[in-house]
């Protein structure tokens, strides 16, 4: 690989702290609570929520993103202080993951996919195609790259934004929640990479949902996602589809539905053995309920 290259100052965006040694939390005269920085003084902050009680902080990290400066706090929190337990319902659902529909589950919703950079797409084009006749690292070249990264900072907070309203409702909802244990990274790669990107699955499956769910008290479970698009979940029988098959229709027991929703019920079946065998989230007589 040979020797580094040198890094422009440009090139870093995040300082990285201990907490006490360069930065503290301190009030100023007014008693208001602001955050030094070492060589720079006190600093007025927004705060997103409050520290939780008994939270001990341990890094901070200050990052320079397209439209301002965020400070983020490494916590060391009692799990009491995390968990808030919600009702039980007595109830599981499947979902299964799609670029048509966003969300397909068991119940036989199907949530749009909002395709948050489609949207966007034509504007970042346009801006794209000015910076190309910047002169680079002028001012005017400086100012757009700012505006490109401002806009694609939108999109990702709206997807971030939806993902946690949408496991927000799941948890209230559900008891037991069965999602694809899903190989994303070779996904990607494929010739549905930039649908698969914009859908952000990995957030969603593997960050948001869980956290949620472990906060509020709930079980997501992860099953192998052979199989799960080409077998009737009413019989098991093998229904071979192409994407272009948007219908599930089974030629042994005559279950017709859309395919995703299809998915979804076999996932939820197949999270429903696995639940029982492995821990037993559920009653038997719940768990035969959501399958029915």
């Amino acid at each position: 690989m040979g020797y580094p290259r040198f890094k422009k100052s440009h090139r870093f965006r995040t300082l990285e702290f201990t907490y006490g040694d360069g930065t503290k939390i301190k009030p100023d005269e007014k008693g208001r609570l602001r955050l030094y920085v070492q060589n720079v003084g006190l600093i007025k902050v927004v705060w997103h929520r409050p520290l939780p009680e008994g939270a001990i902080i341990k890094q901070v990290w200050i990052t320079r993103k397209a439209d301002g400066w965020f400070v983020t706090f490494a916590l060391e929190v009692p799990e009491e202080a995390l968990m808030k337990p919600l009702p039980k319902t007595g109830k599981a659902v499947g979902i299964d993951v799609g670029l048509e529909n966003l969300l397909a589950l068991s119940d036989g919703t199907l949530l749009e996919n909002p395709r948050w950079l489609k949207a966007t797409e034509e504007k970042i084009a346009v801006k794209q195609r000015i910076l190309s006749k910047k002169v680079k690292g002028s001012k005017r070249w400086r100012r757009m790259c700012w505006q490109i990264a401002k806009l694609q900072l939108k999109v990702a907070r709206q997807r971030r934004d939806f993902y946690f309203k949408l496991a927000n409702w799941l948890v209230r909802e559900f008891d037991l929640i069965v999602v694809e244990d899903l190989n994303i990274k070779a996904l990607v790669q494929g010739i549905c990479s930039k649908g698969v990107h914009d859908a952000g699955w990995s957030l969603f499956l593997n960050e948001i949902l869980p956290y949620k769910a472990w906060s509020a008290g709930k079980a997501v479970v992860q099953v192998s996602p052979n199989g799960t698009s080409q077998h009737c979940a009413m019989c098991g029988a093998y229904v071979p589809k192409d994407l272009s098959d948007r219908q599930h229709c089974c030629q042994h027991c005559g279950f017709v539905t859309h395919r995703d929703i299809n998915s979804a019920l076999l996932i939820l079946r197949l999270g429903l053995e696995r639940a029982c065998r492995d821990a037993g989230f559920m009653p038997a007589s719940c768990l035969q309920e959501a399958v029915g």
